[in-house]
């Protein structure tokens, strides 16, 4: 049996059979690599010899060696880094001989990214036989809508490294648009409350029937005026469709009021935020929008909205109203039936 006898020093010694040579390749101009099939304590292995040459022969190396394998008669090919002597000619020295061994596992190898810092990144085979490191704070996603059943993702915390997970109790539709939830669904939501009433405000401040429309007084604190918030809300704005016939010129100001718990209704409101449009007599039938920056009141207050215009606007007339607010259910009351007293 014909065997490569390799001596790198006294303590690197190889011998390995010519029938486990699989290839004998270029590496550069001055050297070549034979890279054999082997075992190392127990398990698969494969060991690549380097060989340094003379400059220009790598190619007279390899046909050499490829022939020397067929043809010689020779059992031992001695290539001795010590004594410089190599069976091969225009071989020089032994550069290099690595031993790599399978594994069944891969933890604990460390992986070497070669210019990428910072961040945790996972590798990505690219489908063109390369990995590369890919950042992990942003995913490729496309529209997709066909999928009756879905589930979006959550975690259990707003930062860290976290699995993520889904709940049956939550499913999405991305054919129809349509979310699923079994149980209640607490947040900020938009709401309108109708309250249009048929009057000659003259400059008389009124209220706003925000209970009971379509009549509105001149006083608060009543079944017809005030209406108790039922969680914190914010007023976001007032639209009033003007009267058919607006004959004068003048400001219009709204007020949103408030009496909180323990107080009764309509005795000393606080005022919580005015706004004034100036309305011309021309403005007929035009929508007076009415944006409040922050009229915030908390669950349990009485809310009245008062209407004061600094002039004669116009007669009896139609006046359309919609008050837009906002509601956090979060802020509801909850638990056992008691009587509230804040």
């Amino acid at each position: 049996m014909k065997q490569f006898l390799f001596i790198k020093t006294a303590s690197e010694v190889y011998t390995i059979p010519a029938s486990a040579l699989k290839v004998v390749e270029y590496a550069s101009d001055t050297s070549v690599s034979l890279r054999f099939e082997t075992h190392k304590d127990g398990k698969e292995a494969t060991t690549v010899v380097t060989l340094s040459v003379t400059s220009g022969k790598a190619t007279d190396v390899i046909t050499a060696i490829s022939s020397q394998i067929a043809n010689s008669n020779a059992t031992v090919f001695k290539y001795d880094d010590i004594n410089d002597t190599f069976f091969t000619k225009n071989v020089t020295a032994i550069s290099s001989v690595v031993v790599t061994t399978t594994t069944d596992s891969i933890a604990g190898t460390n992986v070497t990214s070669v210019g990428e810092t910072g961040g945790t990144k996972f590798l990505r085979e690219d489908g063109d036989g390369t990995c590369s490191f890919q950042d992990i704070s942003s995913v490729t996603v496309a529209d997709e809508s066909s999928d009756t059943t879905c589930f979006p993702l959550f975690v259990t915390a707003a930062t860290g490294s976290l699995a993520p997970k889904t709940g049956s109790n939550l499913s999405f539709n991305s054919s129809t648009g349509e979310l699923t939830v079994d149980g209640s669904l607490t947040a900020k939501t938009m709401h309108f409350i109708t309250c249009q009433f048929f009057d000659d405000i003259g400059t008389t401040k009124h209220y706003l029937p925000l209970a009971d429309p379509p009549q509105e007084t001149t006083s608060d604190g009543n079944t017809l005026t005030d209406w108790l918030c039922p969680c914190n809300i914010v007023v976001k704005s007032v639209i009033i469709k003007l009267p058919a016939a607006t004959t004068g010129n003048g400001n219009l100001t709204l007020t949103v009021e408030k009496t909180p718990i323990n107080q009764p209704p309509g005795l000393s409101p606080t005022s919580v935020e005015s706004e004034t449009l100036a309305i011309a007599s021309t403005d007929d039938n035009h929508l007076a929008y009415f944006n409040f920056d922050n009229a915030a009141l908390n669950v349990g207050d009485n809310m009245a909205i008062s209407i004061q215009a600094d002039a004669d606007l116009s007669g009896s007339a139609n006046w359309f109203v919609n008050v837009i607010i906002e509601m956090d259910w979060s802020t509801r009351y909850t638990g056992s039936s008691e009587v509230k007293d804040s």
